[in-house]
């Protein structure tokens, strides 16, 4: 693998001539193998400086040391693998094998295969909540469900009921919640992770279809990802109140945040590629956008900033973009020190 000229930009095409590039810079690619072009969630483990990449068409984890950018395990066994959750507290991984309707427990250190637990039919989205030692995996079959299964013993404790399809579901850490995307009501339920009851259900004002979901609890803001009408809706994460919204994002899929340049990067299933700049008691805005076919997995490590892209190839060898944000040094700099 080499390492690209920091100074040589994407040539991608932008979707909107209104909007500039993506505002990144290309540091890096390392090849995927496989023969299924189709990637799905992403994870990364800080502690360790590792990226969990879900290979959904070849049911594989792709593990890549973030120091070296090699792949250094592969871990098989878990058809049309979706989600994948890594847990550096407790040394495990969780994926969502959702062709055998399983949420799969890991051992971190040896990659081993611990426990197999039936998680509902359609189990995609994975969150831990720490204070209870729970895993919440999102059912997203249409009547909706969220499993709450035990951290340490990978055993199924319950399932919630949503009353809808189940989007992405996301840990809230300032309030110790967990939020889950119903996505055929178009609203976020908060369940209290130690009593299994949803406490509140809100509407998202504006979004068809919200699929997408992330939490920054540093920030204080939620981010909603609407696949019907190619929206992003941000919500201050406490009230679950809107502070405005971005179109134009396409049929989205993944969000991630990052913290310190606050910047979010929306994928979606159409290759349309998204970055939005969030500011205090300001609305979103888009500050870039580009067509990459294949590439609707995102995931941001937040000590370094580095932005990870799979992109698919039908004919051809997969790769994982490694991608640098394009911004004053000096912001850079103190983002990593936060």
């Amino acid at each position: 693998m080499r390492e690209r000229r920091a100074g040589h930009r994407l040539s991608l095409t932008p979707v909107l001539a209104t909007l500039p590039p993506l505002p990144l810079v290309p540091v890096a690619t390392v090849p995927l193998p496989g023969r299924s072009p189709r990637f799905d969630y992403q994870s990364i483990d800080p502690l360790a400086h590792r990226l969990y990449l879900a290979h959904q068409g070849d049911g594989v984890i792709r593990v890549i040391d973030l120091r070296t950018r090699r792949i250094v395990r592969s871990i098989a066994g878990l058809p049309d693998v979706h989600g994948v959750l890594a847990v550096p507290s407790i040394q495990r991984v969780f994926a969502t094998a959702t062709a055998t309707h399983e949420l799969v427990t890991i051992d971190a250190r040896s990659g081993r295969i611990l426990r197999r637990t039936q998680a509902g039919v359609v189990p995609d989205g994975i969150a831990y909540a720490p204070s209870a030692r729970r895993i919440f995996v999102s059912d997203e079959r249409p009547a909706g469900a969220i499993v709450a299964v035990d951290g340490a013993s990978g055993a199924a404790i319950a399932s919630i009921a949503l009353g809808g399809s189940a989007g992405n579901v996301q840990y809230d850490a300032r309030a110790d919640r967990i939020l889950v995307g119903v996505e055929t009501r178009d609203e976020i339920a908060v369940i209290d992770p130690g009593s299994l009851a949803i406490t509140r259900r809100v509407h998202v004002p504006g979004c068809a279809a919200n699929h997408s979901l992330h939490v920054s609890p540093r920030l204080g803001v939620t981010l909603v990802g609407c696949s019907r009408n190619g929206r992003v809706v941000e919500l201050e994460t406490r009230s679950l109140r809107s502070l405005g919204s971005v179109g134009g994002v396409g049929h989205v899929d993944v969000v991630d945040i990052d913290d310190g340049l606050r910047r979010a990067y929306v994928t979606s299933e159409d290759g349309i590629v998204t970055t939005i700049a969030l500011a205090p008691h300001r609305r979103p805005r888009a500050i870039g956008r580009a067509s990459i076919p294949r590439a609707h997995s995102v995931a941001v490590d937040q000590r370094t900033h580095l932005v990870y892209l799979p992109i698919g190839r039908s004919h051809g060898r997969s790769a994982l973009r490694v991608l640098r944000p394009t911004t004053p040094r000096r912001r850079l700099q103190a983002g990593s020190r936060r």
